[in-house]
């Protein structure tokens, strides 16, 4: 990494401590900046505004869930064992990234509605690819049979659909409190559906 990029990180971590312990509303740049040890000038150089330090803390978490679930998926032999790894590893993921986690809650508000669309459309883009992947891999290997190159993209698309309805259920209407429980339970008849 360059200097730059080394800088601009700091500044990544100290505003996601600093967005939760406060709050998106009470953290203001002179915060992020003094939690370095720098001037708000250095800030700024690095970020126009506050909106663009959260939305840079945003996507930098959605990139470590992805790398993490993705690393998970790799790890699996199987297109079966990927998609399950997928499916449970994505859900803790998030749970364990405390700004995403509250944005998908629905904890931090304000005028955030353009960036929640670029968000949701980063994100679900991300979780495509790697549906596609494992998709891809399962028609190859034989695995999955009831479905052919064509359906690939269309099914990608339907199951990350079908999953953020399943999160927003969970995290945010609490409708599925045990549903970590029941994953590998609910992989199961998806694949039974696909084979």
């Amino acid at each position: 990494m360059t200097k730059e990029e080394i800088i601009r990180s700091e500044f990544l971590e100290a505003a996601s401590l600093l967005f939760q312990q406060y709050g998106l509303q009470k953290t203001t740049m002179e915060d992020i900046a003094k939690a370095l040890g720098k001037g708000k000038s250095t800030l700024y150089y690095y970020f126009s505004n506050k909106d663009e330090v959260f939305q840079a803390v945003v996507l930098k978490e959605i990139d470590e869930v992805f790398n993490a679930v993705r690393s998970k998926v790799i790890e699996a032999q199987t297109a079966k064992e990927k998609l399950a790894a997928y499916a449970a590893n994505n859900i803790n993921e998030i749970r364990g990234k405390t700004i995403l986690y509250k944005l998908v809650c629905g904890e931090l508000k304000g005028n955030l509605s353009k960036f929640m669309f670029k968000l949701r459309e980063h994100f679900d883009l991300k979780e495509i690819e790697i549906l596609k992947e494992i998709l891809t891999f399962g028609v190859f290997s034989g695995e999955f049979t009831a479905i052919g190159n064509k359906d690939i993209n269309v099914l990608s698309h339907l199951i990350v659909s079908a999953l953020r309805g399943i999160e927003v259920d969970m995290f945010i209407e609490n409708k599925i409190p045990d549903l970590e429980d029941q994953i590998d339970h609910l992989v199961g008849i998806l694949i039974r559906g696909l084979a």
